[in-house]
């Protein structure tokens, strides 16, 4: 799994792409999230639009940097999930623990005072 950072305005997108499932790929994304969050961003969006597949795990590391997110006092918000990914949120539930947005709104600054999202930092 590749994740990324780049800016945006008020807060930052973590773009995501490959699997977000039990070991590896669970890890790093834990790990991005808690980098991201350590430095205390007004808001944090998770871009899953790339991510084709969302395990047990894979939920629960997104729950977890949810609530740690919130315990922070820092935004967060998932953008543009694909069909595959979307129902297993609403399967699980997360979609109504979770604000689920469109990136290029968030960007435009619908869902948070947010403009414009920088390109992605390598």
């Amino acid at each position: 799994m590749d994740i990324t950072t780049r800016a945006a305005l008020a807060g930052i997108v973590l773009d995501v792409d490959g699997r977000l499932i039990a070991g590896g790929p669970e890890f790093a994304f834990s790990t991005a999230v808690r980098r991201v969050i350590d430095d205390r961003p007004a808001a944090l969006v998770v871009n899953l639009a790339s991510v084709s597949m969302v395990d047990a795990a894979g939920v629960g590391a997104i729950i977890a940097a949810a609530v740690t997110a919130r315990d922070r006092g820092v935004s967060f918000a998932i953008a543009d999930p694909g069909t595959r990914v979307r129902t297993m949120l609403s399967i699980t539930g997360v979609s109504r623990l979770v604000d689920v947005v469109r990136l290029r709104d968030w960007c435009r600054g619908s869902s948070v005072q947010l403009t414009p999202c920088a390109a992605p930092r390598t």
